[in-house]
């Protein structure tokens, strides 16, 4: 064999040599990725399954996800989190998961339906009782149906609705005979002025709302209480639901966001300033707002199923009640997240 032959020999070796090397490293590339992939899907359906779970948990455990907040699990893959945020009525759930270091990362969206809790209102104030004692003293008083912003200003593209509303036509005929003509130009809304309207209410469904509000209450009164300072009846954030049975509450400089319920025998007694309310206020007893400033966003509903509960209503100081729808669609948005409801799903985005 000659020399030159050996030459080719040892070539040809080292190249078959270098080809094999590189089969070997292609081949471990190849095997690193399918790995990776495999794990990737592994990662992905477990943060798939840990949103699902985590949307489970908002509808069982409602009341710890008003503002959002973070679920964990753990797989046999590895662990997951999804972190949840909340916009009105609309939860994102953000999902990560992790199986042997690869990460997988999906996001779901999903509608907050609770069922309905406020009823339809048909007025800045809706009296429903055959049996009332109106009285107002003075032309410092508004009582106006047109929708309003909360704050102020009214909504030129709002469903607006009646200054009052009753359920009898008798008691819009003794109301009307109360009011002096100037007082009757004090109560304006969809209607015109004075804007006092005669409808068919389903009592029912303000009884059932009232029941339905008064077992979630936030605070239970009964005998005397009084509320002053600002964000005693509750705040935007934290809007209260407030019961009075058989007792008074007495508001004093007071502010606050939310529901108030004055059951039968009970009363509402504002001596000092409501500076400002947002919300529904049920009265099933009597009402005196006499003294001070009084500035209520959103309505006032009195009575209920019983014809002739009944109700008195004073009106004597410097008392502004304007219908706010919403001020109404706030309370549905952010008290729902306390009662059960359903999630449905808008998409899945990867």
């Amino acid at each position: 064999m000659g020399r030159g032959l050996l030459i080719f020999i040892a070539g040809m070796f080292i190249v078959v040599g270098i080809m094999n090397i590189g089969s070997q490293q292609r081949t471990l590339s190849s095997e690193q990725e399918m790995s990776e992939n495999v794990h990737y899907k592994l990662a992905f359906n477990n943060a798939m399954s840990a949103g699902e779970l985590a949307a489970q948990d908002i509808m069982l455990n409602h009341a710890n996800y008003t503002s959002g907040g973070t679920y964990n699990i753990t797989f046999e893959e590895g662990p997951a989190e999804v972190d949840i945020s909340r916009q009105g009525n609309i939860f994102t759930l953000v999902s990560q998961a992790i199986s042997n270091g690869v990460i997988a990362e999906m996001q779901s969206r999903y509608f907050w339906e609770s069922d309905a809790f406020i009823p339809d209102v048909h007025g800045a104030i809706g009296i429903y009782s055959e049996n009332l004692n109106f009285n107002v003293a003075g032309n410092a008083f508004e009582i106006n149906g047109n929708d309003h912003f909360s704050g102020g200003g009214i909504n030129p593209e709002g469903n607006h609705t009646n200054g009052i509303a009753v359920n009898y036509d008798p008691i819009k005929t003794y109301i009307e005979g109360e009011l002096n003509n100037q007082q009757q130009d004090n109560i304006e809304g969809a209607c015109g002025t004075p804007c006092i309207k005669t409808i068919d209410a389903d009592v029912s469904a303000f009884e059932s709302a009232i029941e339905f509000l008064a077992g979630q209450a936030d605070e239970y009164h009964t005998g005397y209480f009084t509320a002053a300072g600002e964000g005693s009846l509750g705040t935007p954030e934290n809007p209260k639901i407030i019961v009075v049975e058989n007792g008074t509450l007495e508001l004093s400089n007071a502010t606050g966001t939310g529901i108030i319920i004055i059951r039968d025998n009970g009363e509402l007694d504002v001596r000092g300033n409501l500076d400002y309310y947002e919300g529904l206020i049920f009265v099933q007893g009597s009402a005196k707002l006499v003294r001070g400033n009084v500035n209520i966003y959103g309505a006032m509903i009195f009575g209920g199923l019983d014809p002739e509960l009944e109700i008195d209503i004073d009106l004597r100081g410097n008392v502004h009640i304007r219908y706010s729808g919403e001020v109404i669609d706030y309370l549905n948005s952010s008290l729902s997240s306390r009662f059960s409801g359903r999630l449905t799903l808008l998409g899945h985005y990867y």
